[in-house]
């Protein structure tokens, strides 16, 4: 999934059409109160400034709340995945007696093969795939797995600077 990137032009457009009704509506008056040219001109002037301001600020405050629900969207979607990864996995320990073992392709394969159970322990329709079968997040990145007697079975994500062991690294421990 890409992100979009918000240009000068996503503030702008809205502005010019705000504009362009009220060029539309001053010409009316003009012409229906006859005024003089040079009153026209200040009057659709300041319109023009009202008018682009308005766009501006509704264009960003539509903006920001966009952004932050697809950004809340994202965080729910990835703590749906990594419960159902981690439900899964401890499905398998309490099968097995032993976590699964192998990169994360290896792992999502184990967990969703079917001839192991005889039924899939992991659902893959809502998780993310790559192209080469490896869980990711919403930003991309490959889902990293961590195994300790502490802590079980644990599903990192590196977040949205895709960096690991940063503070905005996500899991549900």
């Amino acid at each position: 999934m890409l992100a979009r990137v918000i240009t000068l032009w996503d503030y702008v457009l809205p502005g010019l059409a705000i504009i362009g009704i009220a060029i539309v509506v001053s010409l009316l008056l003009g012409v229906a109160f006859s005024e003089s040219r040079q009153y026209f001109i200040r009057r659709w002037f300041k319109l023009f400034i009202a008018s682009l301001l308005i766009g501006a600020f509704a264009s960003y405050w539509h903006h920001s709340r966009v952004e932050g629900f697809s950004e809340r969207y994202r965080r729910s979607q990835l703590f749906r995945d990594i419960r159902d990864i981690e439900l899964a996995a401890e499905i398998y320990y309490y099968e097995t007696g032993s976590w699964p073992e192998g990169n994360n392709r290896e792992v999502i394969e184990i967990l969703s093969n079917r001839e192991s159970f005889g039924e899939s322990l992991l659902s893959l329709g809502g998780i993310q795939l790559s192209d080469s079968g490896a869980a990711i997040d919403p930003w991309g990145s490959e889902l990293h797995f961590a195994t300790s007697k502490e802590e079980g079975f644990e599903v990192i994500s590196m977040g949205p600077d895709r960096v690991i062991g940063t503070r905005d690294d996500l899991s549900q421990k």
